[in-house]
């Protein structure tokens, strides 16, 4: 446990006041001529040498105390300048997850039913009580609420303010901050949910961060580096993943409907039983990625890079691939449908309808807005 500053500054005193009696007693009662003569110093040595060792001893304590009293300022420092940083991501954290909930309110207010209007009023009463200095779940509570109303009001992303409109740099740095925090949260045993909807982390480098438990729906990725990382079982409804390095990166049983992965590095990527509905591929580079069971309904993959990429059990329905690269006709030929799929190679095209002609009928019973 360290001692106090004023304590050290005390001691440090003392030390100063000691050298300082010690060194004016050996002036008051020493020769001073007789100190430059060779007799002084044989006669005296071994009284000097004790003399030099106190001095030693009490100038090595001095600057022992000294380190001591810097380390302890700069320990308190450090220890405040956390506690600065800490306050204020958890503030810009908040300001963020207040401002998607109010995009809800503003979106039920629209609504004029009556029983919008008792929701409403019943949400506004409990937004106020979370709202109190002393509730420490706030963010959860607001998190809670936002997720509640935009599954009983359709929420139209493209009508609401969009933040990466303003390019908001607070809201970015305090999501960084907050992930890069999360490692430590976790170490600990901790927890917590994050929501980065709508947030614009452009370019940004994720390697090695853990992104489950975070929402990111409607924000832009566009160009961030995330190879060989875990996007796994997310909702990235609308994302802007267009340029985006992530080669081996894992979205198995992620919804990434309307996404725009357009340039996007994405050889090796594990796209398993992804909803990719609507979204637009287009000349993103595919090498050997694994699409088997992903739902691919009118999604583009124009000049796409699609080589060795598998597409067993896939649903290609009204799929665009004008202009895709390494295209063949076995790899297709293991989809669950090719229903209304535009643009295919001609040899391709011609291939597959004679061997698989089944894979072009229209399957009974299936909606494709969903497929």
């Amino acid at each position: 446990m360290k001692m106090p500053y004023r304590a050290y500054e005390i001691l440090s005193w003392v030390f100063i006041t000691v050298l300082a009696s010690v060194l004016l007693h050996i002036i008051l009662h020493i020769n001073l001529p007789l100190v430059f003569t060779v007799g002084f110093w044989e006669k005296n040595s071994e009284w000097l040498r004790n003399i030099s060792l106190i001095f030693a001893v009490f100038i090595g304590i001095f600057l022992a105390v000294w380190r001591n009293i810097v380390s302890n300022i700069a320990s308190q420092a450090h220890a405040e300048n956390a506690r600065i940083n800490n306050k204020n991501i958890s503030i810009s954290l908040r300001i963020h997850s207040t401002n998607l909930y109010l995009d809800c309110m503003k979106n039920l207010a629209k609504h004029e039913s009556e029983k919008s209007i008792v929701i409403l009023h019943s949400i506004i009463v409990l937004g106020r009580f979370l709202q109190e200095a002393k509730n420490e779940e706030y963010e959860l509570a607001i998190l809670a609420l936002t997720r509640f109303l935009r599954e009983i009001v359709p929420y139209d992303m493209g009508n609401a303010d969009n933040p990466l409109a303003a390019k908001n740099k607070v809201a970015r740095d305090a999501a960084l901050s907050a992930l890069k925090k999360r490692k430590t949260d976790e170490a600990a045993g901790e927890d917590a949910r994050i929501d980065l909807s709508n947030l614009n982390l452009e370019e940004a480098d994720l390697s090695g961060f853990d992104l489950q438990s975070v929402t990111l729906d409607g924000s832009n990725l566009a160009g961030i580096k995330l190879d060989s990382g875990d996007l796994g079982m997310l909702s990235l409804v609308g994302v802007n993943l267009g340029e985006a390095r992530l080669s081996g990166v894992s979205f198995e049983n992620s919804n990434l409907y309307n996404a725009n992965i357009a340039g996007a590095r994405m050889n090796g990527a594990n796209l398993k039983n992804a909803d990719l509905g609507r979204a637009n591929l287009g000349a993103a580079y595919l090498m050997e990625s694994n699409f088997q069971g992903t739902k691919l309904g009118n999604a583009s993959f124009r000049g796409a890079v699609v080589t060795n990429a598998d597409f067993e059990g896939a649903w290609l329905s009204d799929a665009n691939f004008e202009g895709a690269i390494g295209l063949t006709a076995k790899q297709l030929s293991k989809a669950e449908t090719l229903y209304g799929v535009e643009s295919l190679p001609a040899h391709v095209g011609t291939e597959l309808r004679k061997e698989h002609p089944e894979l072009f009928e229209e399957p009974g019973g299936l909606d494709f807005e969903e497929i």
